[in-house]
C-alpha cells in the first residue's frame, strides 16, 4: 500500500510503501531484504530523497500442500 498524502495537488514531504515479502527460504528472504534496501536507496539517491527500510519479520502460515506448519525466526524457517 502506498500513503502519500491526502492532499491530490500537492507534493507531500513523506510518503509510506508497506507490503509484504513471502518465501520458503532464509537465503532467498535475505536476499529480497537486501535487494529491496539496495533498489530504494538507489532510487531516493537518484531524485535526491531518502529513505528509511523497515522490514519486519513475523508469523507466516500453514501449508495444507506440504502439511507444516512454519514460522519465522530471526529470518530462519523452521518446518515442523
Amino acid at each position: 500500500m502506498f500513503h502519500g498524502g491526502e492532499v491530490g495537488n500537492v507534493i507531500p514531504d513523506s510518503a509510506t510503501l508497506t507490503g509484504t515479502i513471502r518465501d520458503f527460504d532464509a537465503s532467498v528472504f535475505a536476499t529480497i531484504e537486501k535487494r529491496l534496501k539496495d533498489i530504494v536507496q538507489a532510487t531516493c539517491s537518484a531524485f535526491g530523497a531518502t529513505a528509511d527500510v523497515t522490514v519486519n519479520v513475523g508469523l507466516l502460515g500453514y501449508l495444507t500442500s506440504l502439511h507444516a506448519f512454519y514460522t519465522t525466526l530471526g529470518g530462519v524457517v523452521v518446518l515442523s
